[in-house]
Parts: C-alpha cells; sequence; structure tokens
C-alpha cells in the first residue's frame, strides 16, 4: 500500500497538481470557486495532467435530483467575439462555437457578459468515462473570503472621509487676524 501511495504522489507531483492547487486557492479566495481540470497524458511517468481553470468561464452543472450528480462539464474561452465551448459529460464531448456580448471584468454597470453557444462543431466520445472538470466552492453561497467585508470596509472608508472633511470645514472656519482692527458689531 505504502508504495502505491508513494507512486501516486510522485505522479501528482509530475503533473502539476501542486501548481494547478496553487492558483486553484487563489482563485477560490478571490472569487470564491475554483476549477481544477484532469486530464490523461501519453506519457508513462505522468499518465495525467492537473490544470487550475479559470472559474469564470469554466464551470459545473449539477443535477437537481436528490445527491447533485454532476451532469457536465464547461470550459469556455473567448476571442475576437467568437466563443468556444468545450462540454463534457460522462460519455460525450461536444466542441462549440458561439458569441460574445460584453466583457468579462469591466467598470460599465450596464454591460452583462453573456456567451451564446451557436453551433455544435464536433463531438467525440469521452473515453475516461467521467466528467474531468471539478469545481471547489469556497462556501455554500459562493462568496470569495473578503466580500461579506466589503460592506464594513465601505462604512470605514465612509466615517474615515467624513472625519478628514470636518476637520477641512473646521481649519475652513478658523479665521486670524493679527494687528487689524474691526468696526463695532462685527463678527
Amino acid at each position: 500500500v505504502q508504495t502505491k501511495i508513494k507512486k501516486l504522489n510522485e505522479f501528482l507531483y509530475r503533473s502539476g497538481k501542486q501548481a494547478a492547487d496553487n492558483k486553484a486557492a487563489d482563485w477560490f479566495h478571490r472569487v470564491g470557486k475554483a476549477v481544477i481540470f484532469v486530464e490523461p497524458n501519453d506519457d508513462a511517468e505522468t499518465p495525467f495532467k492537473a490544470y487550475a481553470l479559470d472559474p469564470r468561464s469554466a464551470f459545473v452543472v449539477y443535477s437537481l435530483r436528490p445527491g447533485n450528480k454532476p451532469v457536465m462539464g464547461v470550459n469556455f474561452v473567448t476571442r475576437d467575439g467568437q466563443a468556444m465551448f468545450d462540454v463534457f459529460t460522462e460519455t460525450t464531448v461536444f466542441h462549440l462555437v458561439g458569441a460574445v456580448k460584453g466583457k468579462m471584468i469591466t467598470t460599465a454597470k450596464n454591460q452583462d457578459f453573456i456567451v451564446t453557444a451557436t453551433q455544435l462543431v464536433s463531438t467525440e466520445p469521452n473515453v475516461l468515462g467521467y466528467i474531468p472538470i471539478i469545481e471547489y466552492r469556497y462556501n455554500s453561497i459562493n462568496t470569495s473570503a473578503f466580500e461579506l467585508a466589503i460592506p464594513l470596509l465601505d462604512e470605514i472608508s465612509n466615517i474615515t472621509s467624513n472625519s478628514c472633511d470636518g476637520i477641512e470645514q473646521f481649519i475652513q472656519s478658523l479665521a486670524i487676524a493679527v494687528n487689524c482692527e474691526f468696526p463695532e458689531d462685527t463678527t
């Protein structure tokens, strides 16, 4: 048993699993979700490879039935207004293309990011027999490590800003007159 565990640890090391886990941990804390993709490799010394995917463009769809079994994993990339999808089920891999509207990271408030698959390019059997995309959630409400603190940080910023404004207004209200005479009834 120990030799099998040692061999598995060597495979994990060679597969890039540690680097993928480090990237996934970064995503996990930043956006509340991490996604790992594992695929077979032809090398006998490294029989599989592991990658961390961008969780903004990779996800797992779960069944609504009790147990919520994964039914498909999706990864897409966008280039020049076009989206390319890989959709994995336990039996089939679908390759699709589609259109993109908006930007994934944007400061515009009214600009939604919408990706739509419009054409099936090809299908192939999933020889693995399982969905190679694994999703990890930071918590049950899919929030990142700092999101719950944002309202508190905003209030601290507001109080600090108001305090600075108050000091500035107080300083502006001071007038010092040296060796000056003012008429009577002047304030």
